[in-house]
């Protein structure tokens, strides 16, 4: 009798059964570290907006809308908008919110990051409840 060199069809589907688990377990983090991972897009367009703020108010001695120089995040993934009616021209809150086009959309955590002219940082999740963690930032 000649003797064949190989897998059974039993060891190929256990060997498919081990990758399947291991890329079932490894999945979910490796999105969330992609997830946080593009976080830093939108905290680099914040510090960048909340610099142009601060050039402006130099100049013109008030903090505007026309100061934001971009309504997206470099990469694309976060939208970026000011919010300047809590005070007259004396203060603005920058916050940063995923493109709903983007997988970035599913991170719940950190939906709506904000940065202050007194610099304070904060965040929500996308239910709208403060992130007391600080993950975010």
């Amino acid at each position: 009798m000649k003797k064949f060199n190989g897998f059974t069809l039993i060891e190929l589907l256990v060997t498919i059964a081990i990758v399947g688990i291991i890329v079932a377990v490894a999945l979910p983090s490796y999105k969330g570290s992609i997830q946080k991972s593009r976080r830093a897009d939108a905290l680099v367009a914040l510090t960048e907006q909340a610099m142009n703020q601060e050039r402006y108010y130099t100049l013109n001695n008030k903090f505007s809308s026309a100061a934001i120089s971009s309504t997206t995040s470099d990469e694309g993934y976060y939208t970026i908008s000011g919010d300047f009616s809590d005070c007259t021209d004396s203060c603005f809150i920058l916050s940063a919110t995923p493109v709903t086009t983007e997988s970035q959309a599913s991170d719940e955590t950190c939906w709506t990051i904000t940065i202050s002219h007194t610099g304070k940082k904060s965040s929500k999740n996308k239910s709208g409840v403060a992130n007391a963690s600080k993950t975010c930032w």
